[in-house]
């Protein structure tokens, strides 16, 4: 099935608050921060694109260079916070050719975000974050500190309420490559202690720097059976990806006509096994947006009913009322 997608990449620095050399640091990325990063020519310098879609045909090649972003950015990973600022004003409403990421995003086109890190994110909107990180990489102080970061829960309500230009909610889906266990996808930290120093590690994944708790969560809050979630650790990210586009190709969302009571609508769901999952607005699987003049009404899946590629069959129905 062809399809019609555009590809933008982004760090995950925004900014570093650390204890370095007796005295607290806090510096800004400006240049990075939420921004899609250029795509390097054959040589590794900077062009003035910022995205590829899918008609380029050197797709593949410019895709590769593009996502080598390097490792010498913030030793303060920011994934939410940057993805906050990469899909919301005043980067949205700034073209790309004046800095900005304007007209990356398409009115009716679902936006889906893959985080890679081997770290924990340390999110937070506020400036300075009320976290401190210091040499000691026997703690994860992003982790220890985790009241003090924006709640994972506010960062999923903000892009769960992205709309696009004609007002409806956008689809936005979620997956992560991250420091998670390789065999169960657990969040749970460990001490590694080696002849370079004792690191912070998520229990089963020996590459990580960090237990992954709140990307953990992140991936559970958009499907809570994990279909998104994958570990850093892994030795190729091959079908991982593959599983990941996939999973991007099936709307999360479904027109519907002569709704006269959100609240009586059931969805019902014929899973690959055959299996049948009964999702509604009242139990909080669905939520309903109504009609307007621009678009239709629209039942949106929510993270405890993932629509997945391999359903067979949907239904929807309307229970009766007296």
């Amino acid at each position: 099935m062809e399809q019609d997608f555009r590809v933008g990449v982004i760090t995950t620095s925004v900014y570093l608050n650390a204890f370095y050399d007796n005295r607290e640091q806090f510096t800004e990325f400006p240049d990075q921060a939420g921004r899609l990063q250029p795509v390097p020519d054959e040589r590794g310098r900077p062009t003035a694109e910022r995205y590829l879609d899918e008609g380029d045909p050197e797709l593949l090649e410019k895709f590769r260079r593009m996502v080598q972003v390097g490792t010498s950015g913030s030793g303060q990973e920011t994934p939410f916070e940057a993805v906050r600022l990469a899909v919301t004003p005043p980067l949205t409403t700034t073209p790309v050719g004046e800095g900005g990421n304007g007209g990356f995003l398409r009115d009716g086109a679902r936006l889906l975000v893959v985080v890679v890190s081997d770290e924990e994110d340390c999110s937070s909107t506020e400036r300075p974050p009320r976290v401190l990180l210091t040499e000691d990489t026997s703690r994860d102080l992003c982790s220890e500190q985790a009241d003090r970061l924006t709640p994972v829960q506010e960062y999923v309500r903000l892009f769960r309420n992205l709309a696009d230009g004609t007002g409806a909610t956008r689809e936005v889906l979620w997956a992560t490559i991250g420091p998670v266990g390789l065999t169960d996808k657990r969040a749970e930290a460990v001490l590694d202690r080696t002849a370079q120093g004792t690191f912070v590690r998520n229990v089963d994944c020996p590459t990580s720097y960090g237990p992954g708790y709140r990307q953990r969560e992140m991936a559970s809050l958009f499907d809570t059976g994990l279909k998104n979630l994958d570990s850093i650790c892994r030795a190729s990210f091959r079908e991982t990806l593959v599983s990941i586009a996939t999973l991007a190709r099936t709307s999360q969302s479904i027109e519907v006509v002569n709704l006269p009571d959100a609240r009586l609508a059931q969805v019902l769901v014929t899973r690959e096994d055959g299996s049948v999952q009964t999702c509604s607005v009242v139990g909080g699987d669905l939520t309903y947006e109504p009609s307007s003049e621009r678009r239709a009404a629209r039942l949106y899946f929510q993270s405890s009913c993932p629509r997945r590629p391999t359903d067979k069959k949907l239904e929807v129905k309307l229970l009766c009322a007296n």
